[in-house]
């Protein structure tokens, strides 16, 4: 039949490739005039020619519902299942921007966990706009990277429901992907941090307070109270309170810890109050409005 899977295709997910999308989505992309008058016969190389020809993206649109071209050979690619190597070749492809979206989502439905973060990563990269047909028929601009984003993110895509996708952090501890994912902006990013920092100092130059930053002791001593915690051992003893405030002095005389003369003020007038007779409270307590010291 026209609209059997190739007889040499394999199984994908556990499923027919073209059990991927839906059965009422399917029998309304088989009754569509584009798929009847251009997809009948097509194969991986000649697709090509009708993804260049794609002028936007989407699922299913309209009232009643009809299939967009660009879902329409996203069900010939799961019914033919081309090559690897020729889906490759239409992610690598960066002329034609819409064939380069039609292999992402292909490869986003049938390729595994590793295969999809290897080859639709680098797509984030990718800020072209591109037309979507909303469901309601009308069209918006949106970017390729945005799209990716979508592809990697949601598990309901262009009226699909996406295969589930393993947690990065998963494939990253099992050594599936080679550490995490270091984007083009990260160095711009961590030099407007240390701009920013910088900027931070000065204006605390310039009002006289100093900027508090953990000495080697202080970070020690914070390492050794997380391990605690991973051991169950969190609880203070005498020794380690001891230890604790031991820490705490040579941390005093290591940094400086100076905020200001208004400690030292406070302190003084804190010592002077203490030292006032009763008579003398009780007089500055009756210039201030308030009653009398209880001897």
């Amino acid at each position: 039949m026209a609209n059997s899977t190739d007889k040499f295709a394999t199984s994908v997910h556990g499923t027919n490739p073209q059990n991927l999308i839906e059965y009422i989505m399917r029998q309304k992309i088989y009754d569509s005039l584009y798929w009847k008058q251009y997809c009948f016969g097509l194969s991986a190389e000649d697709l090509v020619d009708k993804a260049v020809e794609l002028r936007f993206i989407g699922g299913m649109f309209g009232e009643p519902q009809k299939p967009t071209e660009f879902i329409c050979l996203v069900l010939k690619l799961l019914q033919i299942q081309p090559d690897k190597d020729i889906v490759l070749e239409y992610i690598r492809n960066d002329e034609f921007k819409y064939l380069r979206v039609l292999g992402a989502f292909y490869m986003r439905l049938v390729g595994r966990s590793q295969e999809v973060y290897q080859y639709l990563e680098p797509l984030l990269n990718d800020y072209r706009r591109i037309r979507l047909r909303k469901p309601d028929g009308s069209f918006e601009l949106t970017f390729i990277d945005d799209i990716i984003d979508q592809m990697l993110t949601r598990d309901y895509l262009f009226n699909i429901a996406l295969p589930r996708l393993q947690e990065r952090g998963v494939l990253e501890t099992t050594g599936q992907l080679a550490g995490p994912r270091v984007s083009q902006m990260q160095d711009e990013f961590d030099a407007k941090i240390e701009i920013f920092k910088k900027e931070a100092r000065e204006r605390l130059a310039d009002s006289g307070l100093i900027m508090y930053e953990f000495s080697e002791s202080k970070r020690k001593r914070e390492k050794w109270r997380l391990q605690s915690n991973k051991n169950g051992s969190s609880r203070d003893t005498p020794s380690t309170r001891k230890r604790d405030r031991s820490s705490y002095r040579d941390d005093a005389k290591e940094e400086g810890e100076v905020y200001g003369d208004h400690r030292a003020d406070a302190g003084a007038r804190s010592g002077t109050e203490a030292s006032m007779s009763v008579e003398e409270t009780n007089a500055l307590r009756a210039s201030l409005g308030l009653a009398p010291l209880k001897n």
